[in-house]
């Protein structure tokens, strides 16, 4: 792959990171600010899958990052865990400190645990997309080992 075509792959990846931040923030939205039903809460698992679904959409074309396919992989899912931790470590600071634009409204007489989640996304962004790439490479490998014999 061109340097050209190595940039838009990597500011794709950006772009497809803010944009899940940004739909995440706004399934927390109507949690945060009044009451409201809790059926939002499991949504965000939605969105590593989607980040999933456009890795083996765009497969054969990331697999092209470097001169080796193996290597292309690797290098991705390296880039994509900092790409994730460069937007989600600070998300989830500021959210957890109710510093974010989503404000982060308190629901426990006991602990204030608000912010919590956009943690855990940042985490679950990292590895369920590489369980899901890992996971769909191994079937691949699989079936195309079973059709050679």
């Amino acid at each position: 792959m061109k340097g050209n075509e190595n940039f838009r792959t990597i500011m794709h990846m950006i772009i497809s990171i803010i944009a899940g931040w940004v739909v995440f923030s706004l399934i927390d939205l109507p949690y945060e600010i009044g009451p409201s039903d809790d059926y939002t809460s499991f949504l965000w698992l939605i969105i590593p899958a989607i980040y999933g679904f456009l890795y083996f959409r765009n497969r054969k074309k990331l697999l092209q990052f470097t001169s080796h396919p193996v290597k292309s992989f690797f290098a991705l899912l390296g880039l994509w865990a900092l790409f994730c931790s460069v937007f989600g470590i600070p998300i989830g600071i500021l959210a957890a400190n109710n510093t974010w634009i989503i404000p982060q409204n308190s629901h426990s007489i006991f602990f204030d645990l608000n912010g919590i989640e956009y943690i855990i996304l940042w985490f679950f962004d990292i590895a369920l997309t590489l369980a899901i790439a890992l996971l769909g490479e191994l079937i691949l490998f699989i079936i195309r080992t079973i059709k050679k014999h």
